[in-house]
């Protein structure tokens, strides 16, 4: 019954609709209106999808501008440090080459030699680089090889004569070396006493000097300076006066190649002289 009362129902309506014509209408601008709201319903959609998109690709993009930014931040304050020498520390070196070290212009053994510094001598490091060290040396500045330095100072030699009452110091690269005392038979000096080192030069060593004199004391009584006074040639630089005795040091005339910068060390060695 309800089925046929409800198809009575919709065939009135029908009816109805079909009897007036501006019903019909009606309807039909409401379900117009119907379809409209759809459409802007998914256009609205739509439309909010893009802006969250939009916002989505926007944040991304500015995510990845800001890890740009902090990257490059990054590199700006990493400071490059330049490369450094390998050393600057003033640190203090001994020449330890027996026949000197050569002081090279440039740090290489091509360079020119600005001069021969004695074995022992004392250098302040100004700068190191591959194996060599800057440093002065009366008054010029260049490099010498680091493999022939030490950090540690060698003890240094004394040698003490007991007949004649004095001392003196010698430096530690004269190790092994000798000393002959000779009486000269025309009572010119008491004594000269020769102080000699070993050489390697085979031209010395062909003409039978194994141990050459790089310098010599001599010893006189009072007498007998004063004849060498009188003569007008005064043999060496005067050392000391003991009141007994007159000391003096001359240096050799000729050394071989490999002892030079130790007949050098005759001055330095003239300072050291002490009566005991």
């Amino acid at each position: 019954m309800n089925k046929k009362k409800n198809e009575t129902i919709e065939e009135l309506m029908k009816d109805d609709i079909e009897e007036k014509p501006e019903l019909k209408e009606e309807i039909k601008k409401e379900n117009g209106k119907g379809k409209r709201s759809k459409v802007w319903v998914i256009l609205l959609v739509v439309l909010l999808a893009l802006v969250i998109t939009g916002s989505g690709y926007a944040a991304w993009k500015a995510y990845q501008a800001n890890q740009e930014l902090k990257r490059e931040t990054k590199k700006a304050e990493t400071v490059v440090e330049p490369k450094k020498k390998e050393s600057e520390t003033k640190k203090e070196v001994y020449v330890s080459a027996t026949g000197g070290l050569n002081l090279r212009k440039d740090a290489s053994v091509a360079s020119d030699k600005l001069a021969t510094i004695p074995d022992g001598t004392k250098l302040t490091v100004l700068e190191e680089k591959d194996g060599w060290y800057k440093v002065e040396y009366n008054g010029q500045t260049g490099w010498i090889a680091k493999e022939f330095t030490t950090t540690e100072k060698q003890q240094d030699i004394i040698y003490t004569n007991n007949d004649y009452k004095f001392q003196i110091t010698l430096p530690a690269v004269w190790k092994g070396y000798s000393v002959k005392v000779t009486k000269p038979a025309n009572n010119e000096a008491t004594a000269y006493l020769y102080f000699q080192m070993p050489t390697t030069n085979a031209d010395w060593l062909k003409q039978g000097e194994k141990t050459p004199s790089l310098f010599a004391i001599s010893v006189y009584t009072k007498d007998q300076w004063q004849k060498w006074q009188s003569s007008g040639s005064p043999d060496g630089n005067i050392l000391n006066d003991s009141g007994q005795y007159v000391f003096t040091i001359s240096q050799s005339q000729a050394a071989p190649s490999d002892l030079l910068s130790l007949r050098e060390m005759t001055d330095s060695i003239s300072k050291t002289f002490k009566l005991i």
